[in-house]
């Protein structure tokens, strides 16, 4: 997985926008507005939406049940790393 090999916090946020991209208008139109993806600029942008995909706001959603699943794995993921890389390089933090 890409997540894996990010050293910094600016990679994790240009995997994130990545991701992101790698998805159709179309497909991001199926999902709810309040669980569509917004901008992405730093750790912050990273750790509220995949606080918001799991918590009540798209945890019930019916529309695009499957692909919030897939960003709700993928953010926790990119969570996780960023946890990481900040924990190990806490001097090497960087912005986006």
């Amino acid at each position: 997985m890409l997540l894996d090999a990010a050293t910094n916090e600016h990679e994790v946020v240009q995997i994130a926008r990545d991701f992101i991209a790698s998805f159709t208008p179309h497909e991001l139109e199926l999902m709810p507005e309040e669980c569509r993806p917004g901008k992405l600029v730093d750790a912050q942008d990273i750790a509220s939406y995949s606080y918001d995909l799991t918590t009540h706001r798209c945890a019930e959603a019916d529309s695009g049940a499957d692909l919030i699943a897939s960003f709700a794995h993928f953010f926790a993921d990119a969570t996780q790393r960023l946890a990481f890389v900040t924990r190990t390089n806490p001097g090497d933090r960087e912005t986006a």
